[in-house]
């Protein structure tokens, strides 16, 4: 998306003008991806009207759609966010976003390579952490009373098969 000249996004702004011909699906799944990025979900997301995302797309100044990615924090993105952008654009590629809707390309690449860059994080955390855990597991947890009488009981039982007389 860093790479959208201006005349692109005019271009992609042309598509929320108001007209009464509905949007490619596509760029409707895109710029809900990028909402879902953009607000963690709060703001804009999976069931955002087509009114909000060009509400979203047409904001000038501080909340402009490239100023708002170029200040996204991928580290900070939670691992659901990056899931439910992984379900938006399932099944769409670059030829498949070009086809559709060329404009919707660049914002399409940077929805992609954001999830990317914050799964290959969060596979590196999850790494760490596993070490971690190998170096140092974690005490094992105290029986409760309850398991403890559960113990008690299966050993009087075996006591009491092999010897009658021992209770």
């Amino acid at each position: 998306m860093l790479e959208m000249s201006h005349m692109q996004m005019q271009d992609l702004i042309e598509y929320t003008d108001g007209s009464d011909n509905p949007p490619p699906a596509c760029l409707v799944k895109v710029l809900r991806a990028v909402g879902l990025l953009l607000s963690g979900g709060e703001t804009w997301g999976e069931e955002c009207s087509w009114m909000e995302l060009q509400d979203m797309v047409c904001r000038m100044g501080e909340g402009s759609l490239k100023r708002r990615a170029m200040a996204c924090e991928v580290e900070s993105i939670p691992s659901n966010i990056i899931t439910r952008v992984s379900v938006l654009m399932e099944g769409f590629d670059d030829i498949t976003v070009q086809e559709a809707c060329p404009d919707a390309l660049p914002l399409y690449r940077w929805c992609s390579g954001v999830a990317e860059e914050r799964c290959m994080m969060i596979e590196e955390e999850n790494a760490v952490n596993e070490e971690n855990l190998s170096r140092n597991p974690p005490p094992a947890p105290a029986p409760s009373t309850e398991t403890e009488e559960l113990c008690k009981k299966k050993r009087r039982r075996r006591v009491s098969k092999r010897d009658p007389n021992k209770l």
